[in-house]
């Protein structure tokens, strides 16, 4: 009866520590595509708010869809590496669609 008491307790003290630990939320940036490595399955984005970032591209994505210059939202879940350049892996990753920058614009042209 002690054993089956102790056990309970236990498992108990376990879930309750598991249960009040903070759902982290993801994190949410926008960038420019620097570069698409197709055998990866990774995009290099540059963002004013993270930095360049490594982004692993979704499973269910594919990787043709992007392309360099192309505006982009992700998604992080799990945080992010801090490597340089940081690390992540994309939950999500939306191309704002046309929002690409020009590769020169007219009006710096003299």
């Amino acid at each position: 009866m002690y054993k089956l008491l102790c056990t309970l307790l236990l498992l108990l003290g376990c879930t309750a520590c598991t249960a009040n630990e903070p759902k982290q939320e993801p994190i949410i940036f926008q960038g420019i595509v620097e570069e698409v490595d197709e055998t990866a399955r990774t995009l290099l984005v540059q963002s004013e708010t993270h930095g360049t970032v490594r982004v692993a591209i979704p499973a269910k994505d594919e990787v043709k869809k992007y392309s360099l210059k192309q505006e982009v939202s992700v998604w992080i879940v799990g945080g992010l590496q801090e490597s340089n350049p940081a690390q992540g892996k994309a939950s999500r990753i939306e191309v704002l669609e046309g929002l690409m920058l020009p590769e020169e614009s007219p009006s710096t042209k003299l």
